[in-house]
């Protein structure tokens, strides 16, 4: 979920328009040293929480199926 805000708010314009309208706009020039950490921070979180599933469930539980 992190990741996805995180995304939106680097590929579009919403956050440097809210910085605009409240008058924060000089700090847009340094959102990029912000939300690309933060978008690589929770897309790792994101891969580390699927790992540990793939470990506490071996084969993707497919065999309750049948």
């Amino acid at each position: 979920m992190g990741a996805g805000i995180t995304g939106i708010c680097c590929v579009t314009p919403i956050l440097p328009w809210l910085f605009g309208l409240v008058g924060l706009a000089a700090v847009t020039a340094y959102l990029d040293y912000l939300l690309l950490p933060l978008l690589f921070l929770f897309v790792g979180i994101a891969l580390w929480g699927w790992q540990l599933g793939q470990r506490a469930h071996p084969g993707g539980g497919q065999g309750a199926r049948s």
